[in-house]
Parts: C-alpha cells; structure tokens; sequence
C-alpha cells in the first residue's frame, strides 16, 4: 500500500479553487467533499466542517485518518493524501480583536466515478438485475468482515448507503469512518453521545448507548433490506409489523423480475431467500441473536455463482433449500425431449436403482456425526395415529363419481344385517380419501360411525378396542378376547353402524373370518368398507360383493395438480412448459401423490431443467426386473425429488423411516433426533433447529410430510404441538433408502443396523436374533473381521413395551447409541450397568421413570444434548453430579413432583435451552439467572400453592434475555405475595424482547397488566384464561405488532376497550366491533386463527356477510365447542340469517349455542344440520324472538343436551319426521340425555315430548297442554318442570298417535314454582316408578289419596317450601329413604308422627333457620344412618347439649361450619364449608355444561 501523503492546504485551495461550489460531488454532516486532480488523478477531498471548540470534529478526523492508514481492501475506499494545519486569523471575540487559532481538516480519497449507494437507490441508475444488487451486498459485507476482523477490530458505526461509495462497475466501498472506534476485546461498550443516522441505529444504543460490533451489523440489515426492496423498504417492514408478510412480498417482487430477466433464475432465488433471512436475522432487536459478519459472509461465500446445471452435482449452502440442482448422477442429460435412452454399458449400475439408493445411504454409515443445537419446544412421545376420517373436499379432485357409486352399492346392500364393501388399488391412488367421503356423506347421518386404521400389523384385539373406545368416546384396553366380545355384542345391539377397515394388509384367511365374526357380533346393521391395496385381499374379506376397484387420476388430472403446486400459471415460460408438463403428469401414472411432488420440484426449475426431469432415464427403472418396481410410476416420481434433495435434507428424510408406518411425528421430536445423529451440519447464520425448520418446511411442499389432525392425548403436551405423518409409499421410499439401515418392527437386528425398532425390551439385545441366524452372523463376522451389529446402532426405540418390564441389557450392548426412545417402555428404574455405558448418548427419553432416584452415572454422559424425564414422579431427587452434564440443552422434569430441591451443581447446565418443570414443586434459585441461553421455559402447576417454590424467579426472570416460550400458569401466588411483587415481576417479563408465547392463565391474582407489557413486540400469543380479577389490559398492547392470540376467556370484568384497538383475535370470547367509518368490522381477524373453543359475540356489528364469510369458519376444523351471540335490542347492520348463513361451522364441532337471533327463518345449513354437524352432542337455542320454526334437530343421531330458552315466536315443534317406509312417524332423538324448555311461551309440542333422560320445563305452559296420551308421558325421563301448571295438568288426556313408547320409566321429578294444587299433577300418573321427587317454592300441596298412592313408591323427597308447614301426606309415605328440607323458613319444628318414617336411611336440614329441636321420635329412626345440619344455627346448638347427644347415638351427625362439639359418641363430624374457589369453579362448569 502506497502510504497516504500529507498535502499542504494551500496546494488543496488551489485544485479545488479555493474550495469552490461548482466542484462539490457531496455533502455531508460533517463536511463537504469535492473532485479535483491532483497529480494526474482525479481524486475526492473532503473538508470537514469549521469547529472552534475543536473537540468533536477532531475526533472525528483523528477516528477516520488513523483507520484508513490500517487498512486497505477492494471493498473499502482507498486514502490518497490528508491535510492536518493551524492557521491564525484575526477575528473578534467578546468585542476584541484577537487571533483565532483555524483548523483545517482535509482528507483526500480515490474519486469513485458511481458515487453514493444512496444515489443509486433513489434513481433507475441501479440496473434491475439481481446479480448488480447480490454483488453490492457481498461486496458490503466482504469490507465489513475486512474492518471487523482487523486487531483491534474497527467499528464503522455509521454504516449506511450515503456512506458507501460505488466505482463505475457498481464495486462498492465503504466510506466515511468518521464515528469507527476501535475495539480492544469482545465487550460492549456505552457511550453518552448518540451521534449518526437514526434509523441506521440498533436499539440497544438508542437506548443506552451501548456499542458492539452487533451495531455495524443491524445496520448491514437495514442496508441490505434497501437495496432488495428500496429506500422505503425498512420503513415498509416497520408499518407492516409482520416479517413474515413482509418478506413473502420481497420474495414475490423478485421471483417476478428474476423469471422474467434472468438466465440462472433457480440460483439467484436461492440467494434471494437467502439475502432476505439474513437481513431478518440482522434487524433482530436482541444483539445476542444478529449474526457475525463473518458468518454471514460464510454463507454467502458458500453460495455458488452461475453454474449451470451439468453433470457435476453442485453443492448447497446451508440452509439453502429452495434450489434443488439437477443430479446429473443419476445419468447424462438425454438430447432428445421425448426419448428415455440409457446406456447399456449402465444398464447394471441403474438395475433396481441400488447405485442411486446405495450411494445416499451410505452417507448414513460414512457422515461424522456432531451434535447440534437444541430447540425451545417441548419433545413428547405420542401414541400411534389412525388415519383421520377428517377430509377437506376442496383439495380433492375427480373422485365425485366413484363416491356416488359406492354409496348406490351400500344402498342396495342396506337390508342385509351386514354389509362388508372392499375397495382395492395401487398406493397413493386415493382410497383412503374415498373411504373419508363415503364416511362422511349424508346418507350415514343417522349411523354410529366408527374409522379405524388397520395398517400391516393386524391385531384383532386392537381393532375391537378401537371400535368401543369411538363408540364410548372412552379408552378401552381390554385383554379378553371374552370380555372384548361381550362389550362388542353389548354395543352392537340395535345399532346402526358404519365402520371404515382403512389400509388392510392381512392375507391370512383365517384371520379376516375371525374379524367378520367379531363385526357380526349383536344384533343391528352394520356397514363395512375396507381399503387395500391388494385385490386377492379385497375378494378373501367379501366373497358375495364385488370389490371396487379404484381406478387411477386421469393425465389431465395430474396435470392439473402440478400446475397448482408448481405455481405454472404465474410463470412467463408456461407456454413452452405447457407439453413438458403434460409428458411429467403422464409419466405420474395416474396417482396424485406423484402429481404433488412432482409438482412442488417443479417450482422453481428452469425450463431446460423440466425437459431433464422428463426426460430423466429413472423412469426406465420401472421395466427392470425388481418386481416391487413394476408398474409403480408413483415410487419411480417420488424417487426422481428424492434424488433433487440436498444431502442433508436427504439423510433427514430416510431417518424417517425409523418411525413406524402410520404413527405420528411430533415435529420437534424428529428435530431433536436429526440434531442429535448430526443431520444438520454447521452454518455461519442459521442455528440447528433453523435449518431443520427449513427441512421441514420442504418436505412439506413435496409431500413427503402431511400434517396429522390427530391429537395428542398428553394434557401436558404444547395445545400448539405439531405433528406429522408419511405416506405409505413415501415411507416405503424412505425404507427403501435405508434398506438394511433400519430392521423391521421386532425383526433380527443385522450387521448394517443403525436405525433398530424393537418390540421386547425384556430380553438382551443379542437375543432378538434367532439362534440360528445369530451362528451364522457371527460366522460371517469372524471371516470379514467386523464389529458387532451392536456397535453400529446408532437410534433405538422400543414399541408397544407399555406393559412390560424393560431389562438394562435390551439395550447397553449397543454402546455407540446416539438416540435412545425409551417412551414405550415401562422402566422401573435406570441402572447403572446399562445407561452408564452408553457414553456417546445424545438423546435419551426415559418418561415415567418408576424408581426414587436415577443413579449418578446418567451425570458420566457428557455428550448428552436431550434429557426427556417426563412422569417419573417418584424420583426425589437429581444426582448431586448433575451439573457435569454440560451439553445439556433440554432437560424435562415435568410431573417428577417429588423433586423439592436442585443439586448445587444445576447452575452449571449453562448450556440449557429448553427446560420443562412444570407439574411438580421444584424451587427456583438465583442460579437460574445463569441461563442465559434458555429459550424455554415452563413452570406451570396443576394447583396453586403459596409455599414459594418459585419465589427466587422474581429476581433472576430478567437475565433470561433469549426466553421465546414462559409458561407461569397457576404459579403467581408461588412468585409474588403482594401486587407491587407481581407488578415488578411483569415488568421483568417486559423486558424479554425474544419472548413469542407467554402464558399466565389461571393467575386468580392478577389484576392489572403493567403499560411495560408493551415492549414485547415479538409476543404472538398471550394466554389470560382464568384471570378473573382482571379489569383491564395496557393500552400499550397496541404497539405488540406480532400478537396474533390473546386468550381471556369469559371475563366479566374486564374492559374490552383495548380490545377493540388490537389486530388480534382474543380467544376464545371474541367480541365484533365495528369500525367507525370503514365498510367493515374486526371479524376478519379470526380468519387466521383455529381454537378448540369459540364464542363470536355481538354479530350485529358484523358490516356484510361477505366478511362473515371470509373468515372460512367451516374450515377450522380444531373447533369443538361454538357460540354464536348477538345482544338482543341493538341495531343490525346485516339481517341475522344472511351472517349465521355464511358461519357454517366446522364438521369437528359437537356444541353449538346460538343467543339473539332475530330473523324469522333459519340459513340452509342448519336446516340439513345433520349433515353438517353429525358429531353435535350439545344445542342450545336462546333469545329466538321472531323465529317460527326449529332445524330438524332429531335426526341428529349423537345429541344428548337440548336447550329451547326465550323463543318467543315457536308456536308448535313436530318431534317426528317421515323415513319414506310405508310413511311411518317415529321418534328421533336415539341419545338424548336431557331437555330443556325455558320461557317457551307459545310453544306446544306434537305429537310428544322428545324421549330424554332429563326433562326441565319452565315458564311454557303449552307445551304440557299438547301431550296427551299415556305413552307420551311414559317417553319421558327424569324430569324437571318450572311454571308448568297447565302442563301438568294436561297429561291425561287421550290421543290417536300410537308412536312408539318409552322403555325406561321415570325414576324423577322436580317441579319448581307450580300453582297448580298438587292433586292436579295428572302426570303424577303416569309415572309408576317415581324414585325420586323435589318440589320448590310450589303455592298449593294438598293432594287426594289418587296422588298419594302414586307416591307410594318414593324414595328421595326434597322440599323448598318457603311459606308451608311440613305436608302431612308425607306419613304415607313409608318407603321413604331420603329426605331434604331447604329453605323451610315456617317450619319450627318437626312433629312427632316423623318417627313413623320407618325406612328413613338420610336426612338433610338445610337453612331452615326455625327449627329449633328434633322430635323425640326420631329415636324411633332404627335405619337413619346419616343426619346433615347445614345453615341451621338453634338447631346446630340444640344438637351440642350433652342430652340431645344421647338421642343421637346411633347416627352419624355432620354439622356444616362450626368447630367441634364434642360428640365422640355420636358420630360427629364436622365439615367445612367449600372454599369460594371451588364453588366458583363449580359453578363455572355446570354453566359450561348447560
């Protein structure tokens, strides 16, 4: 480097005539810069600003000439010369002449022809191509990287397009070091003086001036975000407030200009996508979580540059998966479009493409394993899925007519008592989507419905258990193949049932007569459809009925689906691709799977790229002599994207395999273990669970992973937890991959073994192998001189071992397991014999531990990144050692609820991500604040406590700087004990800006929500469920952009003012607001959302049902329980009927409750309700003012709770409805468990009450006006009858209905609020098995002998009575077990005849404040075991005299709310009332069931 010369002033006045303005190229804050020449080179001077007080121009001259004689690089402008004089001048100062001491300050650089990056942004002079700009960034960063890694590093601090200069070839240069420091060591420094560009400035040093190279690269974001999208673009990202969103439309921008100037577009998206995360990445508002600039310019240096596809196979950058090159590998690019030819010198290295398959799987066997970061979420083991009967009509295509058929089949087949209908094809071909129409079509709307997933291991005993368990709604786990049957039979009886055989595998044909025989069992009609692959299957299992054969997709079909997934019709080459693709969806044969991945490869292939996909000799395996090949165009498509995947995406898509056909995947399980088998790789910007995140995200395009909708039945699980399956075939592919990497289920485990699935943990490893197979393995060892089988494991996992008794040694030969699943096992204890050895573990699951304690040589595994022991709540105590684990990163303790304390040596795990103590009692130190890297955390209770396990959070919540998950649910009154303590806790909890998911739900202490909650701008979901003392959330939520979900249930108190300011959904009480001014609402704001639980209240608010129909409800198939709620008199926008119309709800829901409905008529779907809601089991119906008419509600076939309440405007209700057979009526409602009618003025029943195990009638005279005939009355079940006198009175009656009557007899009554005179009750007659009776608040109870002898059989009598004395009838009543008096204020005492009860067994005094003895003839009360006092304080003393004690010796007393009396003798216990929580909670949930 030539060194920087010193130029005098005068000779720089005089190049630039005296500085003149017609010569200045730029101005800046702190000087202006001119072009001269100077020694024949056109160079820049720059002049920095007059200063007398000479302090901070000095510094700032001194700063950027120093830095500029360090360094010298392409991408950083270059110094030619400087200037540095004190001249004097005479000036005047304070009205003296004096000489003022003048500075000049010049420094002189290369002249840069392009000028300011700022300039070019601003103007069309920046060319529109990618490569300019992707060069532009590299360039930036490659100086940025030049200063950062200079000793001591150099800081720019200024960092923005004005101060990055551009030669003529557009090369930039970085410029202007006026602000750089100079950095000895890695700390952060603060500074007082807050100088530069704003916007280019990290928060952190807005703030508090803190200073870090991180500084330079937040403003290498913004940069980087201006030149991708212009110098609007960071202030776009700011307004928009989703990244996601945001970066979604730089890609779509780019994707266009790229496809349509570009001749590498596959390539320059790739670093698209990559120059637009890692902008995301440096814009982070947390420091700790920016990259370096070395690792960014890794990732960008690891990028290639315009390599055309060729025979060479390119390699990847990490992370990048979007750009899949063409793997000429597989064999040379073909010259003709429409010919496959393959070499015949190749034919041996493509037969049954074991080359292909064999080269990638050996990566298995070869790759250097290295253990890799962990995650946030939590890792939990699932139980095995069954495929869903769920389906969602619009994504399938050309299935309409085979749909109609089978369902003309079963209907012509429907008057046999059994009726089995196989349906057979190839794989992926669709059957099970078929089978899910069927299932839910309408013409099953009346049958119980049951879906089981058989899958290739056929268990009789498995399927029966299945079929109860979705007819109960209960688990069953029965053994018996007796007891199984007899539950079967007891199920079947009288039944209509549709049950769907999915995925039968099972050839023996003594098996499937076994499994007709079980389907055959009880007495009823039963539909059987069955899916196979196998047609020789389909004939065996119904040899009466043809089987169905599914027929393939046709070309036009498969076309269709790679159009749509291959984004075709927004591409600029669709004309030319227009018969490429045509010749791929022909070469699909027909199966929508292939279609769909073929599709998603497609995307982003350039056309040449297309041409080689068609014309790809792979296809040609399919005439090879492998017969599992043949005629399976599907495997040959789904082997060609296989074949596009990076390497290491391809090594986490065969470790799939290892999971059994059929069960779930939990998302961050498979996360866990690809990280732990090192699948991943390093990468200078993205951690480890990133780049799987994007795996993930990528086999998800190609099918390769679905989304399972089957639950987790783990209560404790994340309510977010995602899970996925594999295709049959795509699973077959991932096997395939693997071939002897991973053993069938229970099968041998060989000398390639490294994946091994084990069904028997009670036997030694080396056991599983049959003696004979294992003589000759160990023959063959002995000749080749291998290693054991066993050391080549490297994943274990035992299945269906729940019951059975794990052994040490089913495990410790394997001594180098990276991966251990232990989940379904039952452990009695770790033993130090067999975990010890496992030194090289990186993965254990070991739930459910049943052992006190877990021996210390778990602490020798210091490989150990994942510790999963969830359930073992026996365990008291950790080893004292543990903190020699120092790899840990996840660690879950959740449940092990006898662990009080920590070892000493826990706050040595620095290295913890993910730590779950939720569900037990262990106390948080101030050691917890050196977690800094917890992402994490969960320390939610089941039960509140106030014993301070978790008061030392309060200090050290604020440390945990990195936290994205905090779950505090139950636990505030364990933190804080008093309100300033909470509030100094939640403004802690503000200060965590990484924070996504915070919950405090159940926090009964929680009454305000400081304005500081505010500052968490990354929070997407805030749970306040059960925070009941809450009033009011800050207004300063406004500014949390990300927040998505706010969960406060139904609180009463709280002002919702706020809520109408977020753009968030609150869940599951979301409440319509309609905005002033604008043609909308805020119901738009649940179309991204899917709870399990949902209330939509005030729809008047709702502007138009076109918005109430965008938010898709019937699409959010996580929805079980739906309210729909408008308030009564206010105004509408839109006709009631024309929103509920659009509000189709989900199939999932089974409760549904519509308040303040208005309109006359009801929308088409609830009409054919049955056929939209087949699972409904709850309806309420209220505050129908106008409404005429009620949906067909019994032909809902699982209804169980009906609510009728205020429909003002129902006049009649026909509880029958004509089937078509010979015109007959009958009666619906087969479940249903309880009715009510409330305020039903008008409403009268015809031609009977609904058959129901539960009847309450209040305020709706006419309805027992119109029953009238004995089997009418004889339907009904206990019942519950408010203000009904006419009702009552009208059961006698006659009538000609002759339908069909009640086989269970009423067994109760309550009757409330009656001014009938009791002899009136003509139902009393109808009901000869009355057991039970409760009369409240009822004007007149004389009787007649006729109502006497009707009570005869009474067993349980309760009386509220207000104003009345103790019937007398009540000595007839000589059955009489149980009797409760509540509220019986006239009553002073009791009489004598009381002791004639004779049967008498219980009795309960309640609130009857007069009655101030118990007759002496109660003595006489030989069967009273039980006498209760609540509310009732003279008699409550009467009881304590030591006289009265005596007399009641032989019962057994409880006296409700009063310290003990002393009556050892007698039996007395004293109860204290139920604490005010409980009955709240009580209440809470009998207002949820009604």
């Amino acid at each position: 480097m030539t060194t920087p010369m010193s130029i005098p002033f005068a000779t720089l006045e005089k190049i630039t005539n005296g500085f003149s303005n017609d010569l200045i190229i730029g101005r800046g804050g702190y000087g202006n810069v001119y072009k001269a020449v100077y020694k024949g080179e056109v160079i820049a001077v720059k002049l920095l600003h007059d200063d007398l007080v000479q302090l901070l121009d000095d510094r700032q001259f001194k700063n950027e000439l120093f830095n500029l004689l360090r360094v010298e690089h392409p991408n950083i402008v270059c110094l030619r010369g400087y200037c540095y004089e004190t001249r004097y001048k005479i000036v005047k100062h304070n009205g003296e002449t004096v000489f003022g001491k003048h500075i000049h300050r010049v420094l002189c650089f290369e002249y840069l022809e392009g000028g300011s990056l700022d300039n070019h942004l601003h103007a069309p002079s920046l060319p529109p191509n990618w490569t300019t700009r992707y060069n532009t960034i590299k360039g930036i960063c490659e100086g940025l990287n030049f200063l950062h890694g200079c000793q001591p590093p150099i800081l720019h601090l200024d960092l923005k397009p004005a101060n990055i200069l551009v030669d003529s070839s557009m090369v930039p240069k970085l410029a202007d070091f006026g602000l750089s420091k100079l950095f000895h060591g890695s700390h952060t420094h603060v500074t007082k003086q807050i100088i530069g560009t704003q916007k280019y400035m990290p928060p952190e040093f807005i703030k508090d001036g803190k200073i870090s190279v991180k500084n330079d690269v937040f403003s290498l974001g913004i940069v980087i975000i201006e030149i991708m999208a212009g110098p609007m673009g960071y202030s776009e990202f700011s307004e928009m407030g989703s990244g996601a969103q945001f970066v979604k439309e730089v890609l779509t921008n780019w994707s266009t200009i790229i496809k349509a100037t570009s001749e590498y577009p596959a390539e320059e998206l790739h670093q698209v996508n990559l120059c637009i995360d890692i902008a995301m990445l440096c814009v982070d508002s947390e420091r700790v979580n920016r990259p370096t600039i070395a690792g960014i310019l890794d990732a960008l240096n690891r990028t290639k540059t315009h390599m055309p596809s060729s025979t060479k196979k390119t390699h990847i950058p990490w992370g990048q998966l979007e750009d899949v090159p063409l793997c000429s590998t597989i064999g040379p690019k073909s010259t003709s479009k429409r010919s496959n030819p393959v070499p015949t010198k190749e034919n041996k290295r493509l037969k049954m493409m074991t080359t292909e398959v064999d080269n990638i799987a050996n990566k298995h066997q070869q790759f250097n394993c290295m253990p890799g970061d962990s995650s946030k979420t939590i890792v939990q083991q699932v139980p095995d899925r069954e495929t869903s009967s769920d389906v969602e009509p619009t994504l399938i295509i050309g299935r309409d007519e085979e749909k109609h058929k089978i369902l003309s089949i079963l209907s012509e087949s429907n008057a046999e008592e059994m009726t089995i209908l196989p349906i057979y094809g190839i794989g992926g071909i669709g059957k099970t989507t078929l089978a899910q129409l069927v299932f839910n079509d309408i013409q099953f709307r009346d049958y119980y419905r049951v879906w089981v997933y058989v899958s290739q291991k056929f268990d009789l005993k498995k399927i029966g258990n299945f079929i109860i368990s979705q007819l109960t709604k209960e688990t069953s786990d029965i053994d018996d193949q007796q007891t199984l049957h007899n539950r079967l039979r007891q199920l079947f009886a009288g039944k209509s049932i549709l049950i769907v055989l999915d995925d039968l595998w099972e050839e023996k044909q003594h098996e499937l007569e076994k499994l007709k025989a079980m389907l055959r069992l009880g007495i009823g009609n039963k539909v059987v459809i069955v899916t196979t692959r196998d047609e020789a299957i389909a004939r065996k299992i119904n040899r009466t009925v043809m089987p169905y054969k599914l027929e393939i997709l046709t070309d036009d079909m498969c076309w269709s689906i790679i159009k749509q997934k291959s984004f075709f019709e927004d591409r600029c080459d669709k004309e030319q691709l227009g018969q490429i693709g045509m010749d791929i969806a022909i070469k699909c044969g027909g199966v929508a799977l292939a279609a769909q991945s073929l599709g998603y490869m497609l995307r982003e292939m350039e056309s040449d790229q297309w041409e080689s996909v068609r014309d790809s000799y792979i296809w040609n395996l399919s005439t090879m002599e492998d017969p599992s090949l043949r005629n399976h165009e599907v495997l040959l498509s789904l082997l060609l994207s296989y074949s596009h995947m990076h390497e290491f995406l391809q090594l986490c898509f065969s470790y799939c395999a290892f999971f059994p056909k059929g069960q779930n995947i939990v998302k961050y399980d498979l996360i866990h273990q690809w990280i732990a088998l090192g699948f991943t790789g390093p990468s200078g910007i993205f951690d480890s669970i990133q780049l799987c995140e994007k795996y993930i995200t990528r086999l998800l395009g190609m099918s390769f992973l679905q989304y399972s909708k089957t639950r987790s039945s783990d209560e404790r699980q994340d309510k977010d937890v995602k899970m996925f399956v594999m295709h049959d075939l795509v699973h077959d592919l991932a096997r395939a991959i693997l071939a002897d990497k991973v053993n069938k289920e229970g099968d041998a485990v060989g000398s390639s073994c490294h994946y091994a699935l084990l069904t028997d943990c009670s036997k030694p490893l080396q056991l599983s192998v049959s003696s004979t197979e294992y003589s000759r393995f160990n023959f063959f060892l002995s000749l080749f001189k291998k290693k054991s089988s066993h050391e080549n494991i490297k994943a274990l996992r035992f299945l269906n071992c729940g019951k059975v008794l794990l052994r040490g040694d089913a495990f410790s030969p394997a001594k180098f397991l990276l991966v251990l699943d232990l989940s379904e096992c039952f452990i009695q204890k770790l033993s130090l014999d067999s975990i010890g050895q496992l030194r090289h573990l990186r993965y254990l699951c070991a739930p459910r531990v049943n052992d006190y304690t877990i021996p210390n040589c778990i602490t020798k595994l210091s490989e150990l990144t994942y510790l999963n022991l969830r359930g073992s709540c026996r365990i008291s105590a950790l080893p004292e050692s543990i903190g020699d684990m120092k790899s840990l990163m996840h660690l879950d303790l959740s449940g092990c609820c006898d662990i009080i304390e920590l070892p000493v040596s826990f706050a040595k795990l620095k290295q913890l991500v993910h730590l779950d103590l939720s569900h037990c009692h262990v106390s948080v130190s101030e050691d917890f604040g050196g977690f800094t890297k917890l992402q994490y955390l969960n320390l939610s209770v089941l039960f509140s406590s106030s014993k301070g396990h978790r008061r030392g959070l309060l200090e050290v919540i604020g440390n945990l700087k990195k936290l994205r998950y905090l779950n505090l649910s139950r636990c505030m009154e364990d933190i804080a004990t008093s309100e300033n303590q909470i509030g100094s806790l939640l403004d802690s909890i503000s200060t965590l800006s990484n924070l996504e998911h915070l919950d405090l739900s159940e926090n009964k202490q929680l009454s305000s929500i400081p304005e500081s909650m505010g500052n968490l701008r990354k929070l997407h979901t805030l749970d306040l469920l059960g925070c009941y003392q809450l009033e009011k959330l800050p207004d300063s939520m406004i500014n949390m952009v990300s927040l998505k979900v706010l969960n406060v249930g139904n609180l009463v108190t709280l002002d919702e003012s706020v809520l109408s300011l977020l753009n968030i959904a609150s869940l599951p009480h979301f409440v319509v607001h309609a905005s002033s001014g604008k043609c909308s609402s805020n119901i738009t704001r649940l179309q991204a959302t899917n709870p399990d639980r949902l209330i939509i209240d005030r729809l008047e608010n709702v502007k138009s049902a076109e918005e109430a129909h965008n938010i898709k409800l019937i699409e959010k198939q996580k929805i079980e329980t739906l309210q729909f709620e408008w308030t009564v008199a206010a105004r509408r926008f839109v006709d009631d009927k024309e929103v509920l119309e659009k509000l189709v709800p989900p199939s999932s829901v089974d409760s549904l409750c519509i308040i303040g409905y208005r309109s006359v008529s009801i929308p088409d779907w609830l009409l054919g309700i049955s056929q939209y809601l087949p699972n409904l089991a709850i309806i309420s119906l209220v505050n129908f003012s106008k409404c005429k008419n009620l949906p067909p509600l019994g032909q809902l076939p699982n209804l169980q709770w009906l609510t009728l309440s205020s429909m003002d405007g129902l006049e009649e209700w026909n509880t029958t409805y004509t089937t078509g057979e010979q015109g007959r009526n009958e009666l619906l409602f087969p479940k249903l468990e309880r009715l009510n009618i409330h305020d039903c003025a008008k409403l009268r029943i015809e031609p009977c009450l609904p058959r129901a195990l539960y009847l309450r009638i209040r305020d709706s005279n006419n309805v027992l006006s119109s029953l009238n005939t004995r089997e009418q009355a004889e339907s009904t079940l206990p019942s519950d009858i408010a203000h009904c006198d006419n009702m009552i009175s009208a059961c006698g009656k006659s009538s000609s209905y002759s339908g069909a009557s009640s086989s269970s007899p009423i067994t109760d009554l309550f009757v409330e609020e009656s001014k009938l005179p009791l002899h009136q009750w003509r139902l009393l007659h109808q009901l000869p098995a009355l057991r039970g009776l409760r009369i409240k608040h009822c004007s007149d109870l004389t009787t007649s002998l006729a109502v006497i002898q009707k009570l005869s059989s009474l067993q349980n009598l309760s009386l509220e009575l207000n104003d009345h004395e103790l019937p007398s009838w009540l000595i007839q009543l000589t059955d009489l077990q149980e009797l409760k008096l509540m509220h019986c204020n006239s009553i002073t005492s009791l009489p004598q005849w009381f002791g004639e009860l004779a049967s008498l067994k219980r009795i309960e005094i309640k609130y009857c404040k007069g009655i101030s003895s118990l007759p002496e003839s109660i003595q006489q009360l030989t069967k009273l075991e039980f006498l209760s006092i609540h509310g009732c304080p003279v008699l409550e003393e009467w009881c304590e005299s030591e006289e009265n004690k005596m007399k009641l010796t032989h019962i057994k007393v409880e006296i409700a709310g009063r310290d003990s009396v002393g009556f050892e003798d007698s039996k007395v216990q004293i109860v204290k009332p139920m604490p005010a929580q409980m009955v709240r909670q009580s209440a809470f949930a009998t207002t949820e069931r009604r």
